[in-house]
């Protein structure tokens, strides 16, 4: 039995090491999503970079973006499949 989905955070961490730990346990689930900080080019660059990788076609893209408010802040996210992420001008 599989779990439903795996969150990778690669805020900080390059290309090759989340693509890494990404193939030691996507035999364990359906969905993988892999986190990015919107707000840090080398995060994006690393999501850019890993969806063109192979087998990352069915990850999914979390970038998040932290939002400075009177109140205090709050987390815009947005989602983008794999083919999306390839369409980003990052580089």
């Amino acid at each position: 039995m599989s779990d439903e989905c795996v969150v990778f955070f690669a805020t900080g961490s390059h290309a090759e090491q989340v693509e890494e730990r990404v193939s030691l346990v996507a035999h364990l689930c359906e969905k993988i999503v892999i986190s990015l900080n919107k707000q840090n080019p080398n995060s994006l660059r690393a999501g850019w970079f890993l969806s063109h990788a192979q087998g990352m076609q069915r990850a999914n893209f979390a970038l998040w973006q932290k939002v400075n408010l009177e109140e205090g802040y709050q987390y815009n996210l947005t989602v983008l499949t794999s083919e999306q992420m390839k369409q980003l001008n990052v580089v």
